[in-house]
């Protein structure tokens, strides 16, 4: 499952690093340069813009748990419908309904 949010981190944190290495890898080799400078702050900044984003709206263990037991409880919950229909026998769906 995709979220909007986290894969816009992500690409942040790829600009930044993108970035980052444009503005520092010729100034390692000698050429400096502010315009490089500048570029390679940006970078670092998108960076850690992009990473904190992606963590904050990625998914926890607890929301993915609970995600998945409310799948199997819509599993069963079809599954009951489906050999209700076939069977011809919808009493199982009356008590459902009175339970809820």
């Amino acid at each position: 499952m995709r979220s909007i949010k986290s894969t816009i981190g992500g690409a942040f944190s790829a600009l930044g690093s993108a970035l980052m290495g444009v503005g520092i890898l010729p100034q390692l080799s000698g050429n400096t340069s502010h315009t490089l400078t500048v570029l390679a702050t940006i970078g670092f900044c998108c960076n850690a813009i992009g990473t904190f984003l992606g963590h904050l709206f990625a998914a926890d263990a607890r929301e993915l748990k609970n995600l998945s037991a409310q799948v199997e409880e819509n599993k069963t919950a079809i599954e009951t419908t489906a050999q209700a229909v076939t069977s011809g026998d919808t009493t199982e769906l009356r008590k459902s309904q009175v339970e809820k």
